[in-house]
């Protein structure tokens, strides 16, 4: 399992976040601290937890930094400090176990300790015959969790966006599609 080891679980989440501090003027201790997030969920693997379950469930991925940003919007009125922090957590935490399901040898217990059921999704693969007898991949499940992951981890960039949106709207759906539309006419002026 290359592409998900511990490693790699903390350099692309402090890439995408040193790109991101750009934006939203988080400090290096900040950024670490996040990338280090993403990497030690995979404590349960040596540690005697329940690998790919203890810490890799939605309830530690998902929903304790969806708390978390949902009590930095009741509290902070105004600024967007912690909303920034609290969703680019989400973001750095929730992308580890999605990149392990398609790209691990074993699968994931996302709902763990309600379920023991294991999602994974690494068999998949669309190939072609080559000359030389061996087959080229277009698409893999190794391809579809890389494009995913990096979507997520990229999305940190615009968190900052998505969070002035949220306060001016009070609607997740209407900030998100007036992120992406503004995005969209950012990048069509720079082109």
């Amino acid at each position: 399992m290359i592409m998900g080891d511990v490693l790699f679980h903390f350099v692309f989440p402090l890439l995408a976040l040193m790109i991101a501090r750009i934006r939203f003027r988080h400090s290096l201790i900040i950024v670490f601290l996040l990338a280090l997030s993403s990497a030690l969920l995979d404590v349960d693997h040596f540690f005697g937890m329940l690998p790919r379950g203890t810490l890799h469930n939605i309830f530690v991925t998902l929903l304790f930094p969806l708390s978390l940003y949902i009590i930095a919007l009741a509290s902070e009125k105004k600024g967007m400090y912690y909303k920034n922090i609290c969703l680019a957590l989400l973001l750095v935490l929730f992308s580890h176990p999605m990149i392990d399901i398609f790209t691990g040898g074993a699968g994931v217990m996302l709902l763990y300790p309600i379920s023991d059921q294991e999602f994974f999704f690494n068999t998949l693969r669309f190939g072609v015959p080559l000359p030389n007898g061996l087959t080229g991949y277009i698409i893999s499940s190794n391809g579809i969790g890389l494009s995913i992951y990096t979507a997520m981890i990229l999305t940190v960039i615009f968190v900052e966006d998505f969070n002035k949106r949220m306060m001016k709207f009070r609607k997740p759906d209407k900030a998100l599609l007036k992120t992406l539309k503004f995005e969209q006419k950012k990048i069509k002026r720079e082109l």
